[in-house]
């Protein structure tokens, strides 16, 4: 069980992959896809000036830019940074940030990271994932108190999934 002064390299577990800010939309999905990989930091000259995610280009145009995209690089975190201090850091609204040493990606920290730990500390449970395919982050509770991503809820109001009652 960790604890409030746990290193955010002990409960991070996200990986993070740098792009270049000339990057288009569609080749940052290529890379996604190609490398199983849903965070991104978006850099100049090495450099990290934003953070984008899967979530973040879905709804882009495939040729824009990243740079219409990313979302402003409020805070990164240092792998010697604890649990207890990333909550004084982050930001509301913030869902994640990246974790990096002076010269290198390290990873990502997420809320759900965090609140899984929290939850644990204290011996709760704090699983949440999208009832129609599993994944732990972007939630929003739907209809019928479904827990569901950005993606299954888009798809449930297409395919009118509520009042089929399906799962998936």
């Amino acid at each position: 069980m960790l604890n409030p002064k746990a290193f955010v390299t002990e409960l991070m577990r996200a990986p993070v992959m740098g792009v270049d800010h000339r990057s288009q939309v569609r080749t940052v999905l290529a890379y996604s896809e190609d490398n199983n990989v849903h965070f991104f930091a978006v850099q100049r000259q090495g450099k990290a000036i934003g953070r984008a995610c899967t979530c973040d280009l879905r709804d882009a145009r495939p040729d824009s830019s990243i740079l219409d995209v990313i979302l402003p690089l409020l805070v990164t975190l240092s792998p010697d940074t604890t649990l207890e201090e990333s909550l004084a850091v982050m930001r509301p609204g913030m869902d994640w940030t990246i974790v990096r040493d002076k010269t290198n990606l390290v990873g990502v920290v997420t809320w759900h990271d965090i609140r899984q730990t929290i939850a644990a500390y204290f011996g709760e449970h704090d699983e949440h994932k999208c009832s129609g395919c599993g994944v732990d982050h972007r939630l929003r509770i739907a209809k019928n108190d479904l827990i569901l991503c950005l993606d299954c809820s888009d798809r449930a109001e297409v395919d009118d999934w509520y009042d089929l009652g399906a799962a998936g």
